[in-house]
């Protein structure tokens, strides 16, 4: 439908002269004037209808400019060319316009001025937008324009023509592009102050020499500074606008008095621009390295959002490089490491431009994926990367959102994933050579993590001999039954056999490993049937392990006595750490080892430091972490009888909040989190971990795993104070996830829809005003559900709750910025009217 408009626009505009069509605009013409409006052709076509028209002078007789009145419904006007008759001008005036834009207004002396707004052979020609904006705009333009477009380069207008426009046009206008024309020194503080509804500026190239004011356009969410020179007091200003998403600051005819990168790295702290998605600073940071410029991401640039900033740009810049120059350009792979780690929180579906772009611009080493790859793009970007290291984890969670396009999942009890086609769809022929982690791969290998994988009975034996370069090697839960052969790999310096069963013959042949330092024998599931300590102490003479510093015997001694685990000082005189979770000594046992730290779980500042270890030196062992998160839960559950102490409670969520980061499901962390939700817990926790959590929200549950305590959560911390000021929160995916799970528990009427009503009324009342009115994700979604359910159903609390979330979505929608009292008031009014629209069908609610 849309290409068949697009196609009869142009023979539409060809027939404005076509005896049919005067035909009908006088048969318009003919009808009552409450009738009219009804059988014009709508705004859009004709918007782009008239746009054809104006491509030459505007000339128009009169009887043509009747018959277009009648029958186009023009709202958006661009105006390149000279307007030349009355007819035309009475035409322009007859329209009720929401944008207007005068572009090209230099060009005009060219047509010797035709229209009266032209005056003098000035270098600088003069033109009288005054009178031109008088002559354009009728009474109901001048109340519902939105959009105005002033194109001033190398045109002189009326004195005080800014004044006039603001005191006329400020209150309604919403966007307005000034671009190239000269404005008074200070404008912010002596006009734009009466343009309260600005969301959209552009005074570059406007000869201001101060922006001191502009932090009163607090809906602010585009501003062009292009070629305006700023001091410090400047950026301070600046950086006081909170909802700022675009901002261009380039310059190329001069370098700026104050760098806005080196500005923005000092202003850290502060967290300037919290909603920024695109920078332009072009032609302004000749002498700024591009690892400063790509620290902007732990300010207002949040990497989500990072194909926005400037990304296009720079990437043709560094397409049109010769091949050997291009990596010379690219961020470096630290910070492109830390990007790209974001941006994979959630499912990777890169458009190709995108893709193609960062491609270019990000060099990726390093990848860890935990969400589902949805489309060849995305996997053709993952290819494009030469890795060093590469880890696929929680693929079991990603069945549902069938990881790489469903390519390599099929449907079994336990999932199957063809691992070998993700690795060669993933691996370019460098990253083969060159990659020294991955959880699965070849011979080139120096560090192998395969947990819980199956793997064949004897694997060193038969798989790992041709593995000769592997340092580190966790093959903890893999279900084999022998680790024969294991002393053939004489490099191994970590070990992981968490969870493997061992026997005396796997005893000597660890003990062969003279290199070993680090080693994992934990076991939470039952006792071995040899203990590592007993065997240890019966080989003291051969000194087994000479280089051991760590020893992981969590869950696997709870015969053994603590003097002997301190002896273990005797066999391993370097050891400097052992692992004891889930071992609860006698009161008069000596737990202490000098020198020796020792990793426990009985109570909340022992989980903190064994969590901090584990994941420093081993990272997300995740049998290990949830009998630490599981203590955690255990210490903290009876809070009504047994309070915690709140800095205890605070210390302990933080580290929750970091096992999130290692890459830990919500079923790991969900018992623990469910009790830090009071607002002093989440006031406590650094602004860093509440943005880790957020994160975390966002993009770990889809939709149709939503549980009740994952809303719970999800209210609970969307609507606390604490994160409400915490920067850099994507409050349209907030608010557009909030509004999707209530909208789907209203179709599925099941028994938590009153919940997810509550919830949504109560994120949509804090978070609504956070977010962009211009939001796509959210114009695009429909109410009508939502309104017949308030119609229909009985139920006495959900209605209302339902009736409030309308009642924020209309204040938000028609940017009305209801007060408290406002909105209950309304709410008040919908149900009261609803009630009698149930009692009685027949009325009409409009």
């Amino acid at each position: 439908m849309e290409s068949l408009q697009t196609s009869c626009i142009p023979v539409l505009a060809n027939l404005i002269e076509d005896s049919k069509f005067k035909t009908y605009a006088k048969l318009i013409d003919d009808l009552p004037s409450s009738e009219k409006y009804r059988y014009q052709i709508t705004p859009e076509p004709s918007n782009r209808i008239f746009e054809i028209l104006t491509k030459g002078p505007l000339r128009f007789s009169p009887e043509t400019a009747n018959d277009i009145s009648k029958v186009l419904n023009v709202t958006k006007l661009t105006l390149t060319s000279p307007v030349v008759n009355d007819a035309s001008i009475d035409l322009l005036r007859s329209f009720n316009l929401v944008e207007l834009k005068l572009l090209n207004l230099k060009e005009e002396k060219s047509e010797k001025r035709s229209c009266r707004y032209y005056q003098g052979d000035y270098k600088k020609s003069f033109f009288d937008i005054i009178a031109a904006l008088d002559s354009i705009l009728n009474s109901k333009s001048l109340k519902n324009l939105r959009v105005l477009k002033i194109d001033g380069d190398q045109i002189e207008f009326n004195r005080d023509w800014i004044d006039q426009i603001a005191n006329v046009l400020g209150p309604v206008l919403q966007q307005l592009d000034l671009n190239a024309c000269r404005l008074p020194p200070n404008p912010f503080k002596t006009v734009f102050n009466r343009f309260p509804n600005i969301t959209e500026l552009n005074v570059s190239y406007s000869h201001i020499s101060s922006i001191r004011g502009v932090s009163q356009l607090k809906n602010l969410e585009k501003l062009s500074l292009a070629g305006i020179p700023l001091d410090n007091a400047d950026f301070k200003e600046l950086f006081k606008l909170r909802k700022l998403q675009f901002l261009n600051l380039s310059g190329f005819s001069r370098d700026p008095a104050v760098c806005f990168v080196e500005y923005s790295l000092r202003e850290n702290g502060n967290a300037p621009h919290p909603e920024l998605k695109f920078v332009d600073i072009s032609g302004s940071v000749q002498d700024i390295e591009m690892s400063k410029i790509a620290r902007l991401v732990e300010n207002g640039i949040t990497p989500n959002k990072l194909y926005t900033t400037k990304l296009k740009g720079y990437a043709k810049l560094i397409d049109g490089l010769p091949s050997g120059e291009k990596y010379k350009y690219q961020i470096t792979p630290e910070p492109s490491n830390r990007i790209f780690e974001i941006l994979t929180k959630g499912p990777l579906r890169f458009s190709s431009e995108t893709s193609h772009d960062i491609s270019k611009v990000l060099n990726v080493t390093k990848v860890t994926l935990t969400s589902p790859v949805v489309n060849d793009a995305s996997i053709d970007l993952l290819r494009s990367f030469n890795l060093v290291e590469l880890r696929l984890l929680n693929l079991k969670e990603e069945n549902s959102e069938k990881l790489f396009s469903g390519h390599y999942f099929r449907g079994y009890k336990k999932s199957f994933f063809d691992i070998i086609a993700a690795l060669d769809s993933i691996l370019n022929s460098k990253s083969l050579k060159s990659l020294r982690i991955a959880n699965v791969l070849g011979p080139v290998l120096q560090q192998l993590d395969i947990n819980a994988c199956l793997l064949p009975p004897n694997p060193f034996k038969t798989v790992f001999n041709r593995f000769p370069n592997l340092t580190e090697l966790d093959v903890s839960y893999s279900n084999f039954s022998s680790i024969q052969g294991l002393s053939q790999l004489k490099n191994l310096e970590k070990l992981s056999l968490a969870g493997i069963r061992l026997n005396n013959h796997d005893f000597k042949e660890l003990f062969k490993l003279r290199k070993l330092q680090f080693l994992n024998l934990s076991d939470f599931r039952r006792d071995p049937t040899v203990c590592f300590v007993e065997f240890s102490l019966q080989e003291n003479g051969n000194a087994p392990h000479p280089e051991l510093k760590f020893l992981d015997i969590s869950g696997s001694v709870q015969d053994i006595e603590m003097s002997k685990i301190a002896r273990l000082v005797e066999v391993y005189p370097k050891l400097k750490t052992i692992g004891l979770l889930d071992y609860h000594f006698f009161a008069n046992d000596n737990i202490a080892i000098p020198g020796v730290k020792l990793l426990k779980n009985d109570s909340l500042q022992q989980c903190a430091h064994s969590i901090d270890y584990y994941l420093n030196n081993w990272g997300f062992q995740r049998e290990t972490i949830r009998r630490i998160i599981a203590c955690i839960d255990l210490e903290t559950r009876w809070q009504k009888h047994y309070p915690t102490p709140t800095e205890l409670m605070i210390l302990s969520l933080g580290k929750v909040i970091e096992v999130i980061d290692h890459g830990a499901t919500f079923k790991d962390i969900e018992e623990p989190l469910e009790l830090f939700g009071s607002e002093s817990h989440l006031q406590g926790i650094t602004a860093s971990q509440r943005l880790s959590l957020a994160r975390y929200l966002l993009a770990q549950q889809p939709l149709e795993k939503w549980t009740w305590q994952y809303s719970s959560l999800y209210q609970q911390c969307f609507t606390s104070d604490a994160f409400l000021a915490t920067p850099h929160i994507n409050y349209s995916m907030v608010c557009n996830k909030a509004i999707d799970y209530v909208l789907r528990e209203v179709k599925s009427g099941d028994f938590y829809r009153l919940d997810a009503l509550e919830m949504g009324a109560s994120i949509l009342g804090k978070c609504l005003c956070k977010m962009s009115r211009n939001d796509e994700t959210f114009r695009q979604k429909t109410f009508d559900r939502l309104f017949m359910f308030l119609i229909t159903d009985s139920d006495p609390r959900s209605r209302p709750a339902a009736a409030v979330i309308l009642v924020h979505i209309f204040s938000f929608s028609t940017n009305r910025n209801m007060t408290e009292d406002q909105k209950a008031q309304l709410t008040t009014e919908i149900l009261s009217c609803t009630d009698e629209y149930r009692q009685d069908s027949s009325m009409q609610i409009r």
